[in-house]
């Protein structure tokens, strides 16, 4: 929340300019999702990398344009990231990964970090125009110490001062149906179809009134909203616990909007081409959101985003045998909708309405 603090997200995967395979991931940077990994038994890949964006590395003026924070440190962005899969056999492919990441908000520097396992099995292979197939399983997930909305919110005539999350988290599972056709010796072409299921959780809800008054509070439905004073001077906060109702339903409801379930379904696909010594891909991915939580977003009179675009294009050069450097950019029209799940809640939800972008050098290497 801590209002920008739901820009706080970043994926990777890097291309494999080693051996002409590539790691295979789900959730973080599924532009690049491909049915066939490209080692023998065994073998495999790791990636080590860092993510950057600041006003600086602005190449298409995305912050420049934007009338709240031009020409401030809101929106820098730092994070690093290891990954790494391999082939079980020819067919089976496993991998997982981390990240560590943060972003400058106006106030503080949100940060989290995530991870992801997978495994993807290719049931057959690329004849004359018929595509090899893969089935992949993913499950990934995010979580953070904390997250504050530290700007005024009323919640039917009480003006909380401060809204923080503490152990905010999400876990999703993941199914993708991947296709991949090599157009030659040097090019190939992917696309994929997937659908998930997400939760979203917290440890609790703490807001600020008064200034000082710090209730630990609850909303079991969008009637009744409930608390008990965790911090605060008794006789000046005077109310030690409040337990309100509403027939016309003005609270937040279920796990107060910040905890709730989802589904989803993306689609995409990947253009690549590759030499010996070079390698370029350009992927895109489109993804529509079903969150439990969006009728509360509309009672508190917030704007819902529940979809995303997302642009991926890299370069990878091979300076050793078996390794080689990673350029890659990354544009999204609804900034990181959809990949940290648990930055987008009753409180922040009207916050995921910027154009975002960001650069990323890593190292990878074949083994």
């Amino acid at each position: 929340m801590a209002e920008k603090g739901i820009i706080i997200a970043w994926l990777t995967l890097l291309p494999a300019v080693v051996l002409g395979g590539g790691l295979a991931h789900g959730a973080p940077l599924d532009e690049f999702l491909t049915a066939q990994h490209g080692y023998p038994p065994w073998h495999g890949e790791w990636e080590v990398g860092m993510d950057v964006m600041n006003g600086k590395l602005d190449l298409l003026n995305l912050r420049k344009k934007d009338q709240d924070f031009s020409g401030t440190t809101v929106g820098d962005y730092t994070g690093w990231h290891a990954l790494g899969g391999i082939a079980v056999t020819r067919r089976l492919w496993v991998d997982g990964g981390v990240w560590d990441r943060s972003i400058m908000t106006p106030l503080d520097t949100a940060e989290s970090v995530g991870w992801q396992v997978g495994a993807q099995y290719q049931f057959t292979v690329n004849v004359d125009n018929l595509p090899a197939l893969a089935l992949r399983w993913t499950r990934w997930g995010n979580s953070g110490q904390e997250v504050e909305k530290k700007s005024a919110t009323t919640l039917r005539g009480i003006t909380a001062d401060k809204i923080a999350i503490k152990g905010p988290g999400d876990r999703q599972t993941q199914i993708d149906l991947l296709a991949t056709w090599m157009r030659g010796e040097n090019d190939s072409f992917s696309l994929f179809y997937g659908q998930g299921w997400s939760k979203v959780n917290y440890d609790k809800l703490l807001v600020t009134l008064r200034g000082e008054c710090v209730y630990d509070v609850d909303s079991p439905n969008p009637q009744q909203f409930k608390g008990f004073l965790v911090s605060g001077d008794p006789d000046f906060c005077e109310v030690l616990s409040f337990d309100l109702h509403d027939e016309g339903g003005a609270f937040p409801g279920k796990g107060m909007g910040a905890a709730y379930d989802a589904r989803y379904v993306h689609f995409g696909g990947m253009y690549q081409w590759l030499d010996d010594k070079w390698r370029t891909r350009l992927g895109m991915r489109f993804q529509k959101h079903d969150r439990d939580v969006e009728d509360s977003v509309h009672r508190f009179g917030r704007t819902t985003y529940d979809n995303n675009l997302t642009i991926v294009g890299d370069v990878g050069y091979k300076i050793f045998k078996e390794s080689g450097l990673v350029f890659r950019i990354e544009l999204m029209k609804n900034q990181f909708v959809g990949d940290i799940p648990f930055t987008y809640n009753t409180f922040s939800s009207n916050r995921f309405n910027r154009k975002y972008g960001f650069l990323t050098i890593a190292w990878v290497s074949g083994f």
